[in-house]
């Protein structure tokens, strides 16, 4: 499913957490009977000041994709840490269950990542956290990018491109697979945004074909996914 399905009650935790709004975040959880983070159940008072804890976190949450398992819709969240040394990222999983139209029980899971190398891993984040300029910096100055069978050649026609399908859709990728194949590297991520999705797959899996030099990418193709991986 995509981040624009969510159930009501789901989609207004998401937006909470992002936006660290504290208020909504305690509001959002008054229908919940359980919380397991990790190995650690809290219920009552507990979940609360769980929910606090989380609305003062030193960190920030981006969702980039959503998908139905079994009887919970479960939410991957890209997670930003600003550590004393450098930012670190992660991805976890927030399984949401529903009963009756209410949000009864959510459940947090690391979840692996697929490793890329450097350059890749640039790039995912960049996309993820909506930034143009780290987007841009990502790739050589007479980088190729093949988005669907159009060219886009340097600098210049790369950031018209990003600036309006990738930042101006609010892209986000998840990686879920990765191919390295001599020196080149295939990502297969699900894909969201704001694009109109009418006729399109739900999760829309996108394959990226990544070519670096050094810590640039000098070329990247992108077309759909047909396996549905």
């Amino acid at each position: 499913m995509f981040l624009s399905d969510l159930p009501s009650p789901i989609a207004a935790f998401v937006s909470a957490a992002r936006s660290k709004d504290g208020g909504t975040i305690l509001s959002s959880l008054h229908s919940v009977d359980v919380i397991v983070d990790g190995r650690r159940e809290h219920r009552g008072t507990e979940i609360g000041a769980w929910g606090e804890r989380l609305g003062a976190g030193s960190f920030v949450l981006r969702p980039v994709g959503a998908r139905r398992r079994q009887d919970d819709i479960v939410v991957t969240l890209w997670v930003e840490l600003d550590g004393e040394r450098r930012p670190t990222e992660s991805l976890v999983d927030f399984h949401f269950r529903m009963d009756a139209g209410r949000l009864v029980q959510i459940r947090i899971d690391p979840t692996p990542c697929p490793w890329v190398p450097a350059p890749v891993s640039n790039y995912v984040r960049a996309t993820n956290c909506g930034d143009l300029v780290a987007l841009l910096s990502t790739f050589a100055h007479d980088a190729l990018v093949n988005d669907q069978l159009r060219d886009y050649w340097g600098k210049l026609e790369i950031e018209a491109w990003a600036a309006r399908d990738i930042i101006g859709e609010h892209l986000t990728m998840r990686v879920v697979d990765s191919v390295h194949h001599y020196g080149h590297v295939i990502v297969t991520a699900h894909v969201d945004g704001t694009f109109d999705k009418r006729g399109l797959p739900d999760p829309l899996a996108m394959a990226f074909y990544f070519s670096a030099h050094g810590d640039k990418i000098v070329q990247l193709i992108i077309l759909r996914n047909q396996s549905g991986t």
